[in-house]
């Protein structure tokens, strides 16, 4: 790939330069799945159950490759890897009560998955790759989509953060650049998920709370900038408890006194201290829906008419507290533009 760029300041002509080197053997990904499913009705038909048990072999994954420096390329993504998924997908549908007039089901929908990288020919040599970029540089043996993290070894006398490097020393103001040094905390992507939908009708009138859930996975929190700045008017709330020499006794490094210092400031974001379960339970949203009787849709010359009246994101309960994993970027540990409860009320009218 060629990135074009500016004038060249020498002769001043537009100048290019080659991003990536040609791969005329690049191809598609290769993926092999053995699924067995089983269907099952019981109670009467009151309960529906459906569970898939798979086993997906994929190969040929687009990967990182270390080039002989000769070509002109350190490196470059080629088909360079194999990964292994295994997992269960269950549906369970039952219906609580089922007469003439009133009607109770609940749906649970659920899904199970643990995936290995099997292989990539690509040696990691810096650790900034493994925890900026855990998507696009990763290590056979692991957890695709890994969370890596520094070990944290506290604060020193003076504040500063320190953490390990990779022959069990503690460091701290200064590069560890070896993957070594980092460890393992749990993986970017949920292990179950799912969802339960409930469902409650008496003759027109609907009810329905739908529940999502997701469990199994990490993130890495949202921590005071060791360089805090005021962005529109506010600062992180955990600055008034920063290290001071009057203030020794606290968990939050010194700041703002010296010289930006990327190193310092990775050991106390990347630590392993920061990383939290993920864990949610959300309600997605409660819905009243009322059909108009059939005698009086005739009155009105339509074939159905539905009034709707629905609640968006009302709720949720986090193992991370007061952060939403919808909202926040797990691996760089920033929120997002909060989900925000919505309400919608509709009509739906059939002639």
């Amino acid at each position: 790939m060629i990135n074009p760029g500016s004038a060249d300041v020498f002769h001043g002509y537009p100048s290019a330069s080659i991003h990536d080197a040609p791969n005329p053997l690049l191809r598609w990904e290769l993926t092999k799945t053995f699924n067995i499913g089983v269907d099952a009705t019981a109670f009467d038909t009151r309960l529906n159950t459906s569970v898939d048990v798979y086993f997906r072999k994929s190969t040929d994954l687009l990967a990182e490759k270390s080039f002989d420096p000769a070509t002109g390329f350190a490196q470059g993504t080629v088909n360079n890897g194999a990964m292994t998924n295994r997992g269960v997908e269950l549906t369970l549908s039952y219906d609580w009560i089922r007469n003439a007039n009133f009607r109770w089901n609940s749906t649970l929908v659920g899904a199970w998955n643990k995936n290995t990288i099997d292989e990539v020919n690509f040696e990691v040599t810096e650790s900034s790759d493994l925890l900026y970029y855990p998507r696009n540089f990763y290590e056979a043996n692991t957890t695709f989509n890994s969370l890596y993290a520094f070990k944290y070894a506290g604060l020193t006398a003076d504040g500063h953060p320190s953490v390990y490097n990779e022959a069990g020393e503690e460091v701290f103001n200064t590069a560890v650049d070896s993957p070594d040094a980092l460890v393992i905390k749990g993986q970017l992507d949920p292990k179950v998920s799912g969802s339960l939908d409930n469902r409650w009708s008496y003759k027109g009138l609907e009810l329905s709370a739908f529940v999502v859930f997701n469990f199994g996975h990490h993130l890495r929190r949202d921590v005071v900038s060791l360089y805090e700045s005021v962005n529109n008017g506010s600062v992180h709330k955990d600055i008034v408890n920063r290290w001071t020499e009057s203030n020794t006794d606290t968990e939050i490094p010194s700041m703002g006194n010296r010289l930006f210092n990327g190193d310092r400031s990775n050991h106390w974001k990347y630590a392993d201290k920061q990383v939290e379960d993920a864990s949610y339970v959300k309600l997605r949203n409660v819905a009243l829906r009322y059909a108009l009787p059939t005698r009086l849709c005739e009155k009105l010359k339509t074939q159905s008419v539905h009034l709707r009246l629905q609640a968006n994101n009302l709720v949720y309960w986090s193992a991370a507290g007061d952060i939403d994993p919808e909202a926040f970027d797990a691996n760089w540990g920033y929120r997002k533009m909060p989900l925000m409860p919505s309400y919608i009320l509709g009509v739906d009218v059939k002639f």
